[in-house]
């Protein structure tokens, strides 16, 4: 039983061995957490293997460590960098779709990676439109997100591309400006795209035959290295261009400063300082940039120049054979030139007009190829900037009607605030109105009571209360004498407000003096110091204000105007003015709110 127990054991043991060994290679799927599947993990081998990094691109998918959108990003960087030949023409169509869609509006940093790849892409189809297109778009998106240094990198770039489209000058001083930008600054992000930039605008001065402006700026590039080279600490910005150890930082600075001794040998050479040429011609040799098939085209027109042919064919020759069959291209037109001169000094001259001929066919086939490339770039920037006026017309349009709506909309809210403040004003000035119409109505209804021992038996004016006459004759000129200033006004007032002398257009003091038979002194008395009126005129217009109200009240078939000139007013204007001046509603309001 003992052994059947560990017999059974054993055979587990081997069985989770088995399953443990097994992977895709034994017919079972990979987990979803597998390594081997990961971005980064083809990332690390996309340009070595990249039949190898697309089926990783494919696992991935599978087992879930990768989506749609980030299979689609990886398969195209695959396609970019590989030393295969790819359809670019999918290759950008892929790309583009990703573009809109919520991979990269939604994400920054997806965003970025797309437009470096379009920016690729469009450089290696010679699409000089779409470069600048995708260029402006990447260095715009780049100075929204604060990334400045890369944004200028991206214009460096802008500038090379705009030169090779025909627009020297224009391109030449976008790189220099991202030169002035950038050439002060120590740190390693800073300097390394500032290199880059000197070494655009360097490669443009090349191609114009301004090689005295090329020997500045090469200099420049080995200053900065040297720089770079005695104070690597100084320039230590975290950054990941930054080498990451000793080796890889040697390799750096190496790099470029045998690229700016290439330059330096190539100027000077064509300036005629040949013994400046040589010196930096042992420079370069000496570098291991020289070994490379780039450098050995930096060689080549060195060699020529100093008449160095011993060095020269065979260095031609190993270009040649890397070519192959790829000879339409400028490089291979200026070996025949090369050869050609190479023939003539040695006297061949056979050979050298053999090679003048062919160098003179190539170049008017590169000729007649760059006419139709740039007719056709031009074509079509000239249809992408139609484009771009009617994108640019419909996005005003739209921003057109979108500030008429919000200016109507603003002006919409205003007017009905207005409204509403102005109904609200209204109410309240109506109820204000309403209780003066009514409060001005109670009085003329009740009138203003004289001054007699009934009504004023407190004796306010003096305490000699008065005598009832029924008319003025009951007083005698001792009774009058007798009365005070105030009694005086009030029988005086009693009595023309009862019989409407206030309406006689001759109303006034003298009138007063002679209907009363009283002195000037006594009616001055009377309305100076016992009425609460400045003048005889103030009392005479309160008495024909106060009668139009009672006119208005209980004669509502006379018009305004009629009541008007009853009371003594010239033009129904003054009268409304006077009305409104002391009750502080109209005429008309006021009759409307007493007989309504």
């Amino acid at each position: 039983m003992k052994k059947v127990v560990v017999n059974l054991y054993i055979i587990c043991l081997l069985a989770v061995a088995a399953v443990a060994c097994s992977g895709p290679e034994n017919g079972n799927a990979p987990v979803g957490n597998d390594t081997v599947y990961t971005e980064k993990a083809i990332l690390n081998i996309y340009g070595s293997d990249p039949q190898r990094a697309l089926t990783m691109i494919d696992s991935g998918l599978l087992v879930g460590t990768l989506d749609e959108e980030q299979a689609t990003l990886l398969r195209a960087r695959v396609y970019c960098y590989s030393p295969d030949e790819w359809p670019l023409d999918t290759v950008n169509q892929m790309l583009e779709g990703l573009l809109e869609s919520d991979f990269a509006q939604k994400d920054p940093d997806n965003r970025q990676a797309v437009l470096d790849l379009l920016v690729y892409v469009s450089r290696r189809r010679g699409d000089n439109v779409a470069y600048l297109r995708w260029a402006t778009e990447k260095a715009d998106f780049c100075h929204q997100r604060g990334e400045e240094t890369e944004a200028l990198r991206t214009e460096a770039e802008i500038g090379a591309i705009l030169t090779s489209m025909g627009e020297v000058e224009k391109g030449l001083s976008k790189l220099d400006g991202v030169i002035g930008a950038l050439d002060k600054q120590r740190h390693f992000n800073e300097m390394d795209a500032c290199i880059i930039a000197l070494k655009r605008r360097i490669y443009v001065l090349c191609d114009i035959d301004r090689y005295d402006e090329v020997i500045p700026l090469a200099k420049r590039i080995v200053e900065k290295i040297n720089d770079y080279r005695e104070h690597p600490d100084d320039y230590d910005d975290g950054s990941f261009r930054l080498p990451s150890n000793e080796d890889k930082r040697l390799d750096y600075c190496n790099f470029y400063t045998s690229q700016a001794y290439g330059f330096l040998m190539i100027a000077y050479g064509d300036l005629g300082s040949l013994d400046s040429s040589r010196y930096y011609l042992s420079l370069f040799e000496r570098s291991d940039y020289s070994k490379t098939l780039v450098g050995k085209m930096m060689l080549a027109p060195a060699y020529l120049r100093l008449g160095q042919y011993n060095k020269l064919k065979p260095l031609y020759d190993e270009i040649e054979a890397c070519m192959g069959a790829d000879t339409l291209n400028s490089d291979y037109a200026l070996i025949l030139r090369g050869r050609a001169i190479m023939a003539e000094a040695a006297g061949n001259y056979y050979a050298a007009n053999n090679y003048g001929k062919r160098y003179n066919n190539l170049k008017e086939t590169l000729n007649k190829q760059l006419l139709e490339s740039r007719a056709h770039e031009y074509a079509a920037r000239y249809h992408l900037q139609e484009e771009k006026m009617k994108v640019e017309s419909e996005k005003r349009k739209v921003e057109s009607g979108r500030r008429m709506i919000i200016g109507l909309t603003i002006f919409a809210l205003i007017a009905i605030g207005l409204i509403i403040q102005l109904l609200f004003l209204r109410k309240s000035i109506d109820r204000k109105n309403k209780v003066l119409a009514e409060q001005l109505a109670n009085i003329t209804r009740r009138g203003v009571p004289p001054c007699t021992p009934e009504n004023d038996a407190s004796g306010v004016h003096g305490g000699t209360p008065l005598p009832e006459p029924s008319d003025i004759n009951a007083f005698t000129p001792s009774d009058i004498n007798a009365l005070s200033d105030e009694q005086l006004f009030d029988h005086l007032a009693e009595t023309i407000r009862a019989e409407k002398l206030f309406l006689d257009n001759n109303f006034g003091r003298d009138f007063i003096m002679a209907r009363f038979h009283l002195s000037e002194r006594q009616v001055g008395a009377a309305f100076s110091k016992g009425s609460p009126y400045a003048s005889i005129a103030d009392f005479s217009r309160e008495l024909r204000l106060e009668y139009a109200c009672q006119l208005l009240t209980e004669c509502p078939d006379m018009s305004i105007s009629e009541i008007a000139a009853t009371c003594g007013y010239g033009s129904p204007v003054a009268f409304n003015r006077a009305f409104k001046a002391k009750y502080e509603i109209t005429p008309s309001y006021y009759r409307e709110q007493v007989n309504g």
